[in-house]
């Protein structure tokens, strides 16, 4: 053992002597790079990427539709009020009463709902990305998230966006 410490440490040396660097090691830490493509449709509902939108919309944006979108509805504490009733009626049972899940193991939920008290302060958390995620669901990414641009008005939507972003306060009833 020894020798071996001692042979590394000559290597160093001598390395060190004729300025050559030491080889390069992998740091664990680092994040992996982003995936170039997404996974192959034949790859296990279970195992999908949880969040396969953010890879869509960091590598592709989001559809025309939604693009530039900002939000329109104004940061009053009338707007945080209907955009929590809302929220309650239409998202709660599936990412909870304060975005943090529900108790949704009778469902099977996969993959699960967006911790969205979470998501909301992320630096992807943009308008256009908010709107396109409520508005369009999840169908397109093999998730139970309905659409709900036929069922809610884009007003609506900007007013549940402006209750998360508000950190889902305790509303009226």
């Amino acid at each position: 053992m020894r020798k071996r410490t001692a042979a590394a440490a000559m290597l160093m040396i001598a390395g060190v002597l004729t300025g050559a660097s030491p080889p390069e090691r992998p740091d664990f830490w680092k994040a992996p790079a982003a995936p170039e493509r997404e996974p192959p449709d034949n790859v296990p509902r279970a195992l999908r990427l949880p969040g396969i939108r953010h890879w869509h919309y960091i590598l592709r944006g989001v559809p025309q539709a939604y693009a530039d979108a900002r939000s329109t509805a104004p940061r009053t504490a009338a707007t945080i009020e209907t955009g929590g009733r809302l929220y309650k009626v239409h998202c709660a049972a599936c990412h909870g009463p304060e975005g943090l899940g529900a108790d949704v193991s009778t469902q099977s939920l996969l993959p699960s709902p967006s911790l969205l008290a979470f998501l909301v302060q992320k630096p992807i958390a943009v308008d256009e990305y908010l709107l396109w995620s409520i508005a369009d669901g999840g169908r397109q990414f093999d998730s139970g998230m309905p659409a709900f641009k036929d069922t809610l008005s884009r007003e609506e939507i900007w007013k549940i966006i402006a209750y998360m972003r508000a950190g889902f306060p305790e509303t009226g009833k």
